[in-house]
């Protein structure tokens, strides 16, 4: 996974999405999977939490999402992001996505 940096529309109702794919790529069966998705300072579970993203599987894809009113309570400018997939055994088995996130300030308010 190559280290990438997403970008967080503040101010908005916004969000990303990754498909998951089985090993024929055709969509994977994701019955019964959940996911999470934390920001932290630093890219360590010790490091502290700067905010907790909604994240759900639909269908065959993981959605990861916030809200304009979550976005602009953050203070913060840049943060250490991954998304954790859990198997219907409670198992977590798979980091959809992590990588460093900044935030887009919002200029506008009306």
């Amino acid at each position: 996974m190559a280290a990438q940096t997403l970008t967080l529309a503040q101010g908005i109702d916004s969000g990303y999405a990754w498909p998951i794919v089985g090993a024929d790529n055709q969509p994977a069966d994701m019955t019964g999977w959940t996911a999470a998705c934390q920001i932290r300072q630093h890219e360590a579970p010790t490091s502290p939490l700067l905010t907790t993203l909604a994240a759900a599987v639909v269908g065959s894809t993981v959605v990861v999402s916030w809200t304009a009113e979550q976005s602009l309570a953050w203070e913060w400018t840049f943060g250490a992001l991954d998304v954790l997939l859990t198997n219907p055994d409670g198992r977590p088995v798979q980091i959809v996505w992590q990588g460093q996130v900044q935030v887009d300030p919002v200029v506008t308010h009306g």
